[in-house]
């Protein structure tokens, strides 16, 4: 699974509509997740988050994100892909997360100085290239799916 850059932000956007075969063929979602929404259809309502690890420190804590996410709502499909109940649950686990772990996080904007706890005592600022990049899936009806690619679910803004 690939997803493209995601260096513009946005709470949501959605720009097109494609099949399950499409997200397939563009590498959004693989043949597992593929199978999975054929055998569970989401809902309207209940967004699919999808990682992909870009900051190898941060990918070799991906357990704690996937427990994170779970502990925040989300139902694992794969260990890079989570099912929420609602956009709003998406953003409430993103909010307790910066509190959580916010180490995970990243912060585009050199103009707002954001530090992390590093160790107890040390504070460091945050990365400001992208840690995780995500991308939320929607239904848009029983067989076409909205991708919203703008959205930041591990950028502090």
């Amino acid at each position: 699974m690939s997803l493209s850059d995601s260096s513009e932000c946005s709470e949501l956007s959605y720009d097109e509509v494609y099949s399950l075969d499409d997200l397939l063929q563009m590498k959004i979602i693989g043949n597992k997740v593929a199978n999975w929404i054929k055998q569970n259809p989401l809902p309207e309502d209940d967004p699919l988050l999808l990682l992909e690890y870009r900051d190898p420190n941060v990918a070799n804590r991906g357990n704690e994100i996937r427990l994170a996410l779970i502990a925040n709502g989300a139902t694992e499909i794969t260990p890079t892909v989570f099912q929420f109940a609602t956009n709003d649950s998406v953003f409430e686990a993103q909010h307790n997360m910066m509190n959580t772990h916010t180490w995970a996080f990243y912060n585009s904007s050199p103009m707002l100085m954001v530090h992390r706890i590093n160790q107890p005592g040390q504070v460091v600022p945050l990365p400001q290239a992208e840690t995780i990049s995500t991308k939320l899936v929607h239904s848009y009806s029983a067989s076409k799916f909205n991708v919203d690619k703008k959205f930041c679910f591990f950028r502090i803004m």
